[in-house]
């Protein structure tokens, strides 16, 4: 069975995807459930960059006490692949194609991070976009990857 998503409704096809993005930063629309569950919201949304917060929350720990670094790639490929949708003349849901992930530092649960995803090129076919997750202090990660537009989603 084909499933499809109509994301188009209130989506302002001269903004991209930015008008879709902001209606979770305004409340007009729930953040999806696996944001939730990850502690991540966005806060801004201009074409080809989205603005995140983190706070992870304990469930995301792993037995060394800090964030698994699974949970940070989510984080990565959410920013990066909004920012890539969000640079669009229509917004579509990216697939991850490829990542490539530098850890720099643990995540704790319980802090702000600031999370930033940032298109670098957007052909017809496939986008490149980078994420980076800041502490206070210090770089967490930063990743770069490609994105291709699911048109049945």
């Amino acid at each position: 069975m084909e499933r499809t998503l109509d994301v188009t409704e209130g989506n302002d096809r001269r903004n991209g995807g930015v008008d879709y993005l902001r209606s979770f930063i305004s409340g007009d629309r729930p953040h999806p459930k696996h944001s939730q569950v990850f502690g991540v919201r966005i806060v801004a949304a201009e074409r080809g960059l989205v603005h995140m917060i983190w706070e992870p929350p304990e469930l995301l720990l792993n037995p060394a006490g800090s964030i698994h670094g699974g949970f940070i790639a989510g984080v990565l490929d959410m920013a990066a692949g909004l920012a890539a949708a969000s640079d669009r003349d229509l917004f579509a849901h990216h697939i991850t194609l490829e990542i490539q992930i530098d850890f720099l530092s643990p995540a704790q649960c319980g802090m702000h991070y600031n999370v930033v995803g940032r298109a670098v090129r957007t052909g017809k076919a496939s986008s490149l976009a980078d994420a980076t997750i800041t502490g206070s202090t210090t770089t967490v990660a930063r990743s770069r990857g490609t994105f291709l537009p699911n048109r049945r989603w």
